[in-house]
């Protein structure tokens, strides 16, 4: 496939990624996600994109928010937050990137 970039399903994109980095490991692979496809639908995919520790870029614009519905909580959305979906605030907790640093990954910094 002679292209630049891939769209994903909702949440798959860490999959996907995985597939095209093992098949492709020259290939440059980024994700760009945000905190609710990332940390929510796609959280599973997420951590287990991260124990595999493969050269794979993630850029996550946490903005807690679903932005394209216009005002859904995501799951980094602030306690205590009020939108039109959800007039009486969160009823879950809120997650955090920084939470997920206890995930049972290898060490997965890298120098540029």
């Amino acid at each position: 496939m002679n292209t630049y970039g891939f769209h994903a399903i909702h949440g798959r994109a860490p999959a996907i990624a995985t597939g095209i980095k093992i098949a492709n490991p020259d290939l440059s692979v980024w994700i760009v996600t945000g905190d609710g496809d990332a940390l929510s639908i796609g959280g599973t995919n997420l951590i287990h994109t991260l124990r595999r520790n493969l050269d794979i870029k993630i850029l996550l614009f946490n903005n807690r928010i679903y932005g394209l519905t216009k005002g859904q909580l995501s799951p980094t959305s602030e306690s205590g937050k009020k939108t039109k979906s959800t007039p009486s605030g969160p009823w879950t907790g809120r997650s955090t990137p920084s939470r997920w640093r206890s995930a049972p990954t290898r060490p997965s910094s890298r120098g540029a």
